[in-house]
């Protein structure tokens, strides 16, 4: 095995000595032959390469009708594992030079030289693949610049090759891993099968196992259909297709990723069947450069947004990672990524005209995700607001069936106990939005912004004097205040519907904010950074309120405990309140009653007024 790029010693006009860089060729190949492949599978891949790569170099250099193959063959009994082509072979010179060179690839220069983007091969390190599962490789050729010579190259680790003259064999090569212990499964049939189908899928040489009639890798690729193939079957075929490369559930439909004058890249976008959720995050992208698989773990080419989405691409565009398991993300990738959020944008924002039936599986399976994607795109939001849901207290509705009731408003709740509200939307029949589900407040706001519809949302303190009009009453205040308003609370008087509901008891949820971020255990968990942001805005928040109690003066019970004697009133305050903490679920703070010191509170005076 030969390393090149060294220079010869030599000294500068100032003397300074310029040395040799030693390297330790055997370290740097177990280095390599260790390290540089993340799962042995791609030693299959690497060698399919080269006998695809070695088939498109005949084609280019000795054009004829031969009829190009790949034979696989699994020899489970002798623990090897044979990949033989009728491609171009090598000469005895080449072999020195490329196979016997690190980082020397033909490949590269062939594809240059002619301008072939079939040519897979980049760096000239696939052959070290070879070295990971075998511990001997043996390879027989015969180049078609010279039919009459076959070569046959050994080596057992890569440090050292021999190389002798065969008899010529017919044109092509022959590679045979003599596979280690570790290894002996890459005989698998099954296994190899299902290698074949995902990693070469793209490739137009035929691969066979043990010389079947029906190549492995005969698939239908949606972006080489003929033209005149029907709608029907083309979305079959491309389904099929994306079930491939999708293993966790069943495509509920797909749509085509094109080339453009500044994107050379060909795919299939599609929607996952299973449910997702907004924490959900199952996006699954394939790679292939020059029709070979590269890698399935490229989810960040897909929107963050698109949890529910799987991809496959073929491009000449993107550079894989030396490895070639990974990409690197450069310009090429960013432009690659932004192309395919358009074409996915635009492909959700037609479904429901062109396919409905599969957009109301669609919804079904991910309109909460969706939401997102909505609030991220002005299109997708033009095109889906109508449609989609949100969550509320009367479970899932769109925000004009929530607006039908003709109050032209919608109600939103950041609070995510489920305290006041739920009361308060039961008894007003009003359904209010959850704003703390993922994307449902700013999609409110982008709907209410469209429609010039009003947006209160509730726990906040223009929100609450939106849906509750203070009343001015002085006298009624000063009576009332003593019986209901304790420490860091304040009195609002005001009327709503319905009257059986006498009293409301709204925390300040900027307030709540505050004290949970500057708590003992906001300070262990919230980093220095984000704290001293947050604190920013906390300063300016006064905690002296901490929550609103709100007196529906036209309540019967409140004008009956207003005519009672002052001792009567005084119990029928506590029991008002405590029973408002009660089925609120109002959180007091640590220092103040608990729940159960309420339930205490209710029982004893009402005992009191019975006993009274």
């Amino acid at each position: 095995m030969v390393l090149t790029g060294m220079t010869n010693l030599k000294k500068s006009p100032m003397s300074a000595e310029i040395k040799n860089t030693q390297v330790n060729l055997s370290g740097l190949l177990e280095v390599l032959g260790k390290n540089l492949y993340s799962t042995p599978l791609v030693a299959i891949r690497e060698l399919i390469q080269n006998a695809h790569d070695a088939c498109v170099r005949r084609q280019i250099e000795s054009p004829d009708d031969t009829a190009f193959h790949i034979h696989i063959t699994p020899l489970a009994s002798q623990q090897q594992l044979i990949i033989e082509d009728n491609g171009a072979g090598l000469t005895k010179e080449e072999i020195e030079k490329y196979l016997a060179t690190i980082g020397s690839g033909y490949t590269r220069e062939l594809r240059t030289q002619s301008d072939n983007e079939d040519m897979i091969g980049f760096f000239g390190l696939g052959f070290l693949s070879a070295y990971v599962v075998s511990d001997k490789v043996t390879l027989t050729t015969t180049s078609y610049q010279d039919p009459s010579q076959g070569w046959q190259f050994n080596s057992s680790g890569g440090m050292n090759y021999s190389l002798s003259a065969t008899d010529a064999n017919p044109t092509g090569s022959k590679v045979t891993l003599q596979l280690t212990d570790k290894y002996a499964e890459l005989t698998n049939i099954g296994l190899l099968e299902d290698v074949i189908r995902q990693y070469c899928c793209l490739l137009t040489i035929p691969i066979s196992i043990n010389r079947q009639a029906t190549p492995i890798n005969q698939v239908d690729v949606p972006w080489l259909m003929p033209e005149h193939t029907s709608p029907i079957q083309r979305k079959a075929r491309s389904l099929a297709f994306a079930q491939i490369f999708e293993q966790r559930y069943e495509p509920l439909t797909s749509f085509a990723i094109t080339p453009t004058d500044t994107c050379d890249i060909n795919g299939l976008l599609w929607i996952q069947g299973g449910s997702s959720y907004a924490n959900s995050d199952q996006r699954n992208c394939t790679v292939f450069v020059r029709n070979m698989y590269i890698t399935q773990e490229t989810s960040a080419l897909l929107p963050a947004w698109a949890g529910f989405i799987g991809c496959v691409i073929n491009t000449t565009m993107l550079t894989p990672t030396a490895s070639r398991e990974d990409i690197q993300q450069d310009s090429a990738f960013t432009k690659i990524k932004q192309h395919i959020e358009t074409t996915l944008i635009n492909a959700l924002a037609h479904l429901s005209s062109t396919e409905p039936e599969a957009w109301k599986r669609v919804l079904s399976r991910h309109n909460e995700m969706l939401l997102g994607a909505a609030v991220s795109s002005e299109t997708l939001f033009s095109a889906l607001h109508e449609e989609l849901t949100v969550p509320t207290t009367e479970g899932d509705l769109t925000l004009k069936a929530l607006v039908n009731n003709g109050s032209n408003t919608i109600h939103v709740t950041l609070d995510d106990s489920g305290s006041y509200d739920e009361i308060l939307c039961r008894a007003m029949q009003i359904p209010i939005v959850l704003g703390y589900r993922f994307a449902s407040y700013p999609f409110c706001q982008m709907y209410a912004g469209l429609k010039h519809h009003k947006l209160v949302t509730l726990g906040t303190d223009a929100g609450n004097k939106a849906l509750f009009s203070p009343v001015e009453d002085a006298p009624l205040a000063a009576q009332l205040e003593p019986l209901f308003i304790e420490a860091h609370e304040a009195l609002v008087l005001t009327e709503f519907e319905p009257t059986y509901l006498p009293l409301l008891i709204i925390p300040d949820e900027e307030v709540a904010r505050k004290r949970k971020i500057e708590s003992d255990d906001a300070q262990k968990r919230i980093s220095t950074a984000a704290l001293s942001l947050a604190t920013l805005y906390t300063q300016k928040v006064e905690d002296t309120i901490r929550r609103r109690v709100y007196i529906n003066i036209n309540a019967p019970l409140i004008q009956s405990l207003i005519n009672q004697p002052s001792e009567k009133q005084h119990n029928m305050a506590i029991l008002l309140k405590s029973f408002a903490c009660s089925i609120g679920r109002i959180n007091l703070d640590t220092d103040e009653r608990s729940l159960s010191d309420e339930l205490q509170r209710y029982h004893d005076n009402l005992l009191t007024l019975f006993q009274g």
